[in-house]
């Protein structure tokens, strides 16, 4: 089995995440991540390998250029708005 893990995933570490219209505090951390990973090495699995870039011609084959125009910016929209950094979320 081929592991697909990017190098930065350490960075997404959210203080909350939205449950049920509720900010909760985040059920994941980049240390559950690391502890998989490191598993998966003890268990004799292939080192992980890191994304490749496929480009915007996949999720232009399922999305609108708009929607994806739309995601490109929201975070810098919100945060231009005066609302909290961290308060974006992909749900």
């Amino acid at each position: 089995m081929q592991v697909i893990l990017p190098g930065d995933h350490t960075q997404h570490d959210p203080p909350f995440e939205i449950l049920n219209g509720q900010t909760v505090p985040y059920f994941e951390s980049p240390q559950r991540v690391s502890l998989i990973a490191a598993a998966l090495a003890a268990a004799g699995f292939a080192e992980p390998q890191a994304p490749r870039s496929f480009g915007l011609a996949p999720l232009l084959d399922v999305h609108t250029a708009e929607y994806l125009a739309y995601l490109e910016r929201a975070y810098e929209r919100w945060v231009a708005t005066g609302l909290p950094p961290q308060g974006v979320m992909p749900s």
